[in-house]
């Protein structure tokens, strides 16, 4: 339990989620910690692996797939996931947007061979405390190593990575998305059914480079009778969208 509120408490705002085996999100609950049932989550864990997923602005910058708990070396908070897998929450000193987090950690899995494909700043993370189902083994995911607070350790700077980035081209690279790249439209994946036209749509963006506030903007602009349909939740049907983009 312990180690829930440690990782829990580094983010301002998250939701917990159960992924199956298909990596489809079941079900998504309360983002107050005072409101889980931690019976009822062990419960699920037999099936579904234990994630959250950050809603927010956050400080915190996260990799996956790691193949050393040493290798980051700023304050951060490293989970094993399985034997000598782990992922890293990076403590930084600014909050920044999840489109902003995603531009940095496209950066950031390329100097530390982490995994190209879980950059999103909405990128769900495993729950310490739980079962990763993913494996026969079934090993316990835990808090490896926790250097947050340690005054020897550097916190990471948004502002000079930022700076070190634009001279090697990476505001060029990252920043903006290349319009030159956008080949189809929202018409070329819609064959009758609009919400399963929207979601081919979104993944497509993603796999070109888009952000996730460049898909939705995309995604409003030429989705058919998107403020229509999804009058009164459209946000919330966006950011399903993305969630199952980066899941996909």
């Amino acid at each position: 339990m312990l180690e829930i509120y440690q990782i829990l408490g580094l983010y301002k705002s998250i939701q917990l989620a159960l992924i199956n085996q298909k990596g489809r999100i079941l079900l998504c609950l309360a983002n107050r910690i005072d409101d889980i049932d931690f019976g009822k989550l062990k419960r699920r864990n037999a099936d579904n692996g234990i994630y959250f997923i950050p809603m927010e602005k956050s400080n915190i910058l996260f990799l996956d797939d790691l193949a050393d708990r040493n290798i980051i070396p700023y304050q951060s908070l490293i989970i094993e996931t399985s034997p000598e897998k782990y992922q890293a929450h990076i403590f930084t000193n600014t909050t920044m947007s999840p489109e902003a987090r995603t531009k940095l950690q496209r950066q950031l899995v390329k100097d530390f061979n982490a995994d190209p494909g879980a950059t999103s700043g909405m990128q769900p993370r495993r729950l310490p405390g739980f079962e990763n189902q993913k494996y026969q083994e079934r090993p316990i995911v835990f808090i490896a190593k926790n250097t947050i607070g340690d005054h020897n350790i550097p916190i990471l700077d948004i502002f000079k990575i930022e700076s070190v980035y634009q001279k090697q081209g990476f505001a060029i690279r990252h920043y903006n998305s290349n319009p030159k790249k956008l080949k189809k439209s929202w018409n070329d994946f819609f064959a009758g059914d609009k919400s399963s036209a929207d979601f081919r749509y979104a993944l497509y963006l993603f796999r070109i480079g888009y952000t996730d506030g460049e898909i939705q903007g995309r995604l409003k602009s030429e989705s058919l009778e998107l403020f229509k349909r999804k009058h009164g939740h459209l946000k919330d049907y966006l950011n399903r969208t993305i969630r199952k983009v980066h899941l996909y």
